[in-house]
């Protein structure tokens, strides 16, 4: 396991009390080179869907290799994905985060803590760990703002 630092202790303790219904977890990768994950992520706040609430985002356009948008498009393992890219990795292609999910618990690169800026954290709403419902890039400075 991986020593936690404040921010992340925060954030998790945050999200644990925001709703026993629901757990996190972290997929970690090649942690030294995740400060070119954060300053392309950085770069991206504040993109916007158009028209809002279509899904209709670049990182889709360039996961699916043309314009999609609705309901069947959620676009937020498009986006970790190409940011990934972008930095550099070989992140594994899926649109599912569930997917996503499993093949790092099999390849070992899977915990609960130890929270790092860059890692990926995923999100399952049920609180039962079955499937895994979203997915995001933890940046620290926000989650001080959340806790």
């Amino acid at each position: 396991m991986y020593k936690s630092s404040a921010s992340s202790n925060a954030l998790m303790s945050f999200l644990r009390r925001a709703s026993s219904a629901f757990s996190v977890s972290i997929i970690v990768l090649n942690r030294s080179r995740y400060s070119f994950v954060l300053k392309i992520a950085a770069a991206e706040v504040g993109t916007k869907e158009s028209p809002a609430g279509s899904n209709r985002v670049k990182y889709n356009t360039v996961f699916y290799g043309r314009e999609v948008s609705g309901a069947a498009y959620p676009w937020c393992m498009a986006f970790v994905y190409w940011v990934f890219k972008q930095a550099g990795f070989s992140l594994l292609k899926t649109a599912s985060c569930t997917v996503l999910a499993n093949a790092y618990k099999k390849a070992g690169q899977w915990v609960d803590c130890g929270l790092k800026p860059g890692d990926i954290v995923t999100f399952d709403f049920s609180g039962q760990k079955k499937i895994t419902q979203h997915v995001g890039i933890y940046v620290p400075h926000l989650a001080a703002t959340a806790a």
